[in-house]
């Protein structure tokens, strides 16, 4: 289910190659990585379909690696973003899901996401 800014989810290729952020392009069917700064810049200027700055914010690099880290007394995968103050925490649900928490500098609360694998 896409959400408003069409986030479509991440993408893990290694340890060291993490695109966190995938949008769908305007068709809704395809979809593509952005830069983070760029887009969390795109948002702060009141953008809210991303797609529509598809051009602007696209990146061909990796901008998040994976690590194992503790969060709340529990050794776990963590990505964490190159160029943001940002720690997203995994645990798996099952085969095809993980569930996730945003841990980012400055933020109150977390926020918790779900991840389904797609083929």
């Amino acid at each position: 289910m896409a959400i408003q800014s069409g986030w479509f989810g991440k993408r893990f290729t290694d340890a060291d190659t993490v695109d966190p952020l995938l949008f769908y392009k305007a068709d809704r069917k395809t979809y593509f990585a952005a830069d983070p700064l760029k887009k969390f810049k795109a948002s702060a200027e009141g953008v809210k379909d991303i797609a529509s700055v598809q051009k602007e914010i696209e990146t061909s690099e990796p901008t998040a690696r994976l690590r194992l880290a503790e969060y709340r007394g529990q050794v776990t995968v963590a990505m964490i973003y190159d160029q943001a103050p940002i720690i997203d925490y995994f645990r798996q649900v099952d085969a095809d899901t993980l569930l996730g928490a945003m841990d980012r500098r400055g933020d109150k609360g977390t926020y918790f996401f779900v991840l389904r694998r797609v083929a």
